[in-house]
């Protein structure tokens, strides 16, 4: 759990590192997941039910798939970006043979603060 903690310390650091940037990337995630419920009231403000979905189903759906994508980023997106970049520097065997489960030493070596 400490690394847990040190890694999401140094992660919310390093994504805080240009604040204008750190604001933006909040305030944009944010406006697009409102656009995207007010889209859904707008759809099914007319007629109860879009295709056999009603409003309830869309908003849910929407939230479920913003939460995947966003837990997604946090945890895997670095360590796929790492990954590749292990590859061709040629420093994927260091990588693997370490003493822990190198898939998820790689993909959670580092979080990322969509």
């Amino acid at each position: 759990m400490r690394l847990f903690k040190a890694v999401w310390r140094v992660s919310v650091e390093e994504f805080f590192i240009y604040r204008a940037t750190s604001f933006f990337t909040f305030f944009l995630a944010a406006i697009f997941f409102v656009v995207e419920l007010l889209a859904g009231h707008i759809f099914f403000a007319a007629s109860g039910s879009v295709n056999g979905w009603d409003g309830q189903s869309y908003q849910l759906l929407i939230a479920t798939v913003s939460s995947v994508v966003y837990l997604y980023n946090i945890f895997f997106i670095v360590g796929h970006e790492n990954l590749s970049e292990d590859i061709l520097e040629g420093n994927l065997d260091y990588t693997l043979i370490r003493p822990v489960s190198s898939y998820w030493f790689t993909s959670m070596a580092q979080i990322d603060v969509p």
